[in-house]
């Protein structure tokens, strides 16, 4: 008896014009790479601040620049740092 892994998926749908935008600067790998951290951030941010994040960002009263410089753990900022200077894994 074969036993499948249940591995959970996140899926919405987006742009035609969002999608091209993504494939023109991603390579190949990098979009789940991406998604996962930008997952971590918000869920980080969730456990700390609650629906207040989630009604400021759905709201456009707080952008991804401004919730991931709010004291995420110093390892984040860290391997964020290493990543835009391309020392990623």
């Amino acid at each position: 008896m074969t036993s499948k892994i249940y591995r959970p998926r996140l899926s919405v749908e987006i742009s035609p014009e969002h999608q091209l935008a993504l494939q023109k600067q991603l390579d190949h790998g990098m979009q789940k790479k991406l998604f996962n951290i930008i997952v971590d951030d918000v869920v980080k941010m969730l456990e700390k601040h609650g629906r207040n994040f989630l009604a400021a960002v759905i709201m456009h009263k707080l952008s991804y620049q401004d919730y991931t410089s709010l004291e995420l753990t110093s390892a984040s900022k860290i391997k964020r740092r290493e990543f835009e200077n391309g020392n990623s894994e």
